[in-house]
């Protein structure tokens, strides 16, 4: 085991593959959390006891204590947050909660079927339009009563304009991005939240940008959108009682699809989703009460 000082708080990392372990220590420090590591699922319990770590970074199949044993040993003590990792190829797919369920909706019916595939029950998903406050309703409706009020809501939905000046951008461009990436946020909230503030507990995690922030020429209609989404969250935040937060996030610039519209080949210089996963679900997991209304950024 190897624990290191850090004011970001501690994370666990459990798993038999001493490569794995490695990778994600060096990862983790880099970004400045403090990383203990153990070999197998009776070690872990082991460190858990003796340093109670932030987050928990957890293998499926070790020797000795699987990562189901595991999980369930610490759930009689601690609802400590907990990330399984498995055997699947890709960084981005190995990472889902464990004790969590994760709730989710996009537009692309072949998205979601794919994501089915990979993530079974309890998780759920659905496709749903989120500029369309009609499905966003109905879809509230069977979420809420089917499961307890989330934990943590993430709006995520967004689109960008393709490069051009203001005035050159067709008005039913300018449209469908503001439809997304306004009133989407604001449709979830409207029948997600209200649950939430019933209970007065809950975090919502609302994406922003860099271009939230600041601006650049050829992109004004998604800048105008992320601006928007500052001051949304920051107003909702006041609105919210306590025990409660609303945070606008910048996740930082990352290689996707939508990067390379704004940025062309040089977009593949940037963070890899693959990458940008180890060092946003600790970030995102560790959000309280007390980061509500405060501008955050993914680093």
């Amino acid at each position: 085991m190897r624990n290191l000082p850090s004011d970001k708080g501690t994370i666990l990392v459990v798993d038999d593959e001493a490569s794995i372990r490695r990778i994600l220590q060096t990862r983790l420090e880099m970004i400045g959390y403090s990383v203990v590591t153990a070999s197998d699922g009776e070690e872990a319990l082991s460190a858990f006891r003796l340093l109670t770590p932030d987050l928990i970074v957890l293998d499926v199949m070790m020797p000795k204590l699987d990562g189901y044993g595991v999980c369930q040993e610490l759930r009689k003590q601690s609802d400590v947050p907990i990330i399984m990792l498995t055997a699947l190829a890709d960084v981005a797919d190995r990472i889902t909660g464990l004790e969590l369920t994760v709730i989710g909706c996009a537009r692309s019916s072949d998205a979601i079927d794919k994501i089915r595939q990979k993530f079974s029950a309890p998780n759920d998903f659905t496709s749903v339009d989120v500029a369309n406050e009609q499905l966003v309703e109905k879809w509230a409706e069977h979420i809420l009563n089917k499961y307890e009020p989330p934990d943590i809501v993430i709006n995520n939905a967004a689109i960008t304009n393709y490069p051009a000046p203001l005035w050159e951008i067709p008005s039913e461009e300018f449209s469908v991005l503001i439809d997304i990436n306004i009133k989407g946020v604001a449709n979830i909230i409207r029948h997600f939240v209200p649950a939430m503030v019933k209970n007065k507990r809950g975090i919502i995690v609302n994406f922003s940008s860099g271009w939230g922030r600041s601006t650049s020429a050829q992109v004004a209609p998604y800048c105008a959108s992320k601006w928007a989404i500052e001051g949304l969250t920051r107003s909702l935040a006041q609105e919210l009682p306590t025990g409660m937060a609303a945070i606008p996030l910048n996740p930082g610039i990352i290689h996707t699809d939508m990067l390379s519209i704004s940025f062309g080949e040089e977009a593949a210089n940037y963070t890899p989703v693959s990458d940008w996963v180890l060092k946003a679900v600790p970030f995102i997991l560790k959000l309280k009460p007390k980061d509500n209304g405060i501008p955050l950024t993914i680093s």
